[in-house]
């Protein structure tokens, strides 16, 4: 059975092919074969993508979110042994930071390319590549509260030892009362730079799951540009860990969060103390609220007194992660 492609694996095969020399009859050295599809370095030396087409496509190409589409009427190709030409669509990375997001998209083409049985011509390719550049155009930059709201939620993902299991039971996106709902417990994650002291809304506190148990997950951060990690860095560290990192994209477009704007979320946040766990029905509330009142928004501050002892957060983070943690990073 073959093997399925990750983003890992055509980072190590893209590693080790260079640019074509120029003794090379192709523009083109081809670092994987992905179906119908390969995976290039250019003379250039930046990534390639070239979709062989029965015919030439249109003139008129796409460009933005770190990429380039093109068409070519004829591409000298040079691979295993054979020499031919043939029309191709080039899709061109042009961003050397945005190229984990770039393999993503690279995965996506070709998965769909593999799973239809319609002729792939260069109308069907352009189409695929418009949704992308919508999912990767620039948008309006996450406030600093929003990026540690993030931060705080990839922190939680990314300690799990099956990440796909909470990435599925992220609700953080949808704007729903917690950020995770996973095996009928919930979970409210909020990071602050105040110790305890966060912004909460009356429906984070108030049965924000019905009947089912849920938590608040607090946790005191500090920037550290050393031993610290940034939110662009967490981002790149769930992409090669999912197993469908294009859903995961998708997700966080949905918080406003895009690969284009990495560089604005380059500070790097560092846990000062192991979060800690509280019962929703802890957290201070207003109990009384006139009628006609919502969408009701406060700062608490938390007493750590009323925390989850170490045994039950121990519980509790053996639930969401799979294993007993370790002292917080």
């Amino acid at each position: 059975m073959p093997i399925e492609p990750d983003i890992p694996m055509l980072r190590e095969l893209l590693s080790r092919t260079g640019a074509p020399s120029d003794e090379d009859q192709s523009d083109y050295r081809i670092a994987a074969t992905l179906g119908t599809a390969f995976l290039a370095r250019g003379r250039t030396g930046r990534v390639t993508l070239l979709v062989p087409l029965p015919r030439a496509g249109g003139a008129v190409g796409r460009s933005g979110g770190g990429f380039t589409l093109s068409s070519a009427p004829k591409v000298a190709f040079a691979h295993n042994g054979r020499n031919w030409d043939q029309a191709s669509a080039i899709l061109e990375c042009t961003d050397d930071k945005l190229a984990d997001a770039f393999l993503v998209l690279v995965l996506d083409l070709t998965r769909r390319m593999e799973s239809i049985s319609v002729e792939i011509t260069w109308p069907l390719i352009l189409i695929w590549v418009e949704e992308w550049q919508s999912l990767l155009a620039r948008k309006h930059l996450l406030s600093p509260e929003q990026q540690l709201g993030l931060w705080g939620e990839l922190w939680v993902m990314s300690r799990a030892t099956d990440t796909d299991s909470l990435f599925a039971a992220w609700l953080g996106p949808d704007q729903e009362p917690i950020d995770f709902f996973y095996d009928a417990i919930g979970l409210e994650v909020k990071v602050t730079r105040h110790a305890h002291v966060h912004h909460v809304s009356q429906t984070q506190v108030d049965r924000p799951r019905g009947e089912f148990e849920t938590y608040l997950l607090s946790m005191w951060v500090g920037v550290d540009s050393n031993q610290g990690i940034s939110l662009a860095e967490k981002v790149d560290l769930l992409l090669n860990r999912v197993s469908d990192p294009t859903a995961f994209l998708r997700r966080l477009a949905q918080v406003g969060y895009t690969p284009s704007d990495r560089g604005e979320y380059g500070t790097r946040f560092l846990v000062l103390e192991e979060p800690m766990w509280f019962r929703a029905e802890d957290v201070p509330g207003v109990r009384e609220i006139d009628e006609g009142v919502s969408n009701l928004r406060y700062v608490v501050t938390l007493d750590v007194d009323d925390c989850l002892d170490p045994e039950q957060s121990l519980v509790l983070g053996r639930h969401f992660w799979g294993f007993e943690p370790q002292p917080a990073t």
